[in-house]
């Protein structure tokens, strides 16, 4: 039987976490706020209502948090349409990997979000399952979205490795005992990996790893 590999997709798959923090920076702005760079990275990995929510109470903001999601993705939705760019060694990756492994996408982020990303890129049909945030309870660290990603897979989590980029997702990862492998961005390099059982500096890097690990 295949092994399973599972990619997060915001700061994973592609460079997105770029056009989140200046649009919930402006958003904060707006409302005559200073959006600090640590409430940003707590967000990470939520459900988006959530990660709102969240973004609303610490701030003080006086605004209904779903009128400043819908503000938001439409934000990020246009950026993703004209910006958007893949992480290096992305497609090599998955070029390696297709052949040999089940993929699949584990995301705190929405359908609409995930199937966008997917067009743009070219890279609708690749994945095996993707799991959104559409239909978890609750979102990252908590391992739910990992677990039905296995699920959906058809794979127990003892055969899957997850690739991550925030500590969120690594922690969700090693909670739900699937293999949590770290490839930090340029945002995530101060957060703690120590659960991850490798850090990696690139996707390029990762690749040579997995292609050993599937095979064993």
């Amino acid at each position: 039987m295949k092994k399973g590999v599972i990619f997060d997709m915001d700061g994973l798959m592609v460079d997105t976490e770029v056009f989140y923090f200046q649009v919930e920076r402006d958003i904060g702005k707006k409302y005559g706020k200073d959006v600090e760079e640590s409430l940003l990275h707590r967000m990470m990995g939520q459900k988006p209502l959530d990660s709102m929510k969240m973004f609303v109470n610490e701030l003080g903001i006086d605004e209904d948090p779903a009128v400043l999601l819908a503000e938001r993705d439409e934000r990020i939705l246009e950026a993703i349409r004209s910006q958007l760019t893949p992480m290096p060694g992305l497609f090599e990756l998955l070029e390696a990997l297709r052949p040999v492994a089940k993929l699949g996408i584990g995301t705190g982020n929405t359908w609409k979000m995930v199937d966008e990303v997917l067009c743009v890129l070219g890279l609708r049909g690749v994945f095996d399952f993707i799991q959104t945030s559409d239909t978890v309870k609750v979102g990252k660290p908590s391992p739910e979205i990992f677990e039905k990603a296995c699920d959906g897979l058809g794979l127990e989590v003892s055969r899957v490795a997850v690739l991550e980029d925030s500590a969120n997702g690594i922690r969700a990862a090693w909670a739900a005992g699937c293999l949590p492998l770290a490839v930090p961005n340029r945002y995530t390099r101060a957060q703690d990996f120590s659960l991850a059982h490798r850090v990696f500096s690139s996707l390029f890097e990762a690749k040579e790893f997995l292609l050993e690990w599937v095979v064993q």
